[in-house]
């Protein structure tokens, strides 16, 4: 039956679960699991924590789906929040980069040093002719 229902992309445990509280799971006959996995494609929010059943109950209250023809308050007021940190994380990138670069420049200027200080040894060795 599972098969047909289910594409076999992993391996599944021979456990049922029934419940679940914080990081602990239980199966029908009261034995307990911790729960070290954080589901495919899904948040690690434990199970049953009671400000997110709260959060989910109070949206559950004014809006459960709108359709993306429309938009919604959160998707309105959550772009701001995302273009700030979009910008946060453009400059965030910026920051390294530059780091790298005067890291980079701070290597190939002392390179350049090091060179530059054979070369004169090598013209003071080889080229003085003073007699």
């Amino acid at each position: 039956m599972e098969g047909k229902v289910l594409v076999g992309t992993y391996a599944r445990n021979p456990v049922v679960i029934s419940s679940g509280k914080g990081c602990k799971l239980y199966d029908p006959e009261g034995r307990e699991y911790l729960d070290c996995t954080s589901g495919i494609a899904v948040n690690a929010l434990g199970h049953g924590d009671p400000d997110w059943v709260k959060a989910v109950v109070e949206q559950a209250n004014l809006l459960t789906h709108v359709s993306n023809v429309f938009y919604s308050v959160p998707q309105v007021t959550g772009f701001f929040t995302v273009y700030f940190f979009y910008i946060m994380r453009v400059y965030l990138h910026i920051t390294l980069i530059l780091i790298v670069l005067e890291r980079f420049f701070f290597l190939f200027n002392a390179y350049i040093f090091l060179l530059s200080s054979f070369v004169y040894k090598l013209k003071r060795e080889f080229l003085d002719f003073s007699i």
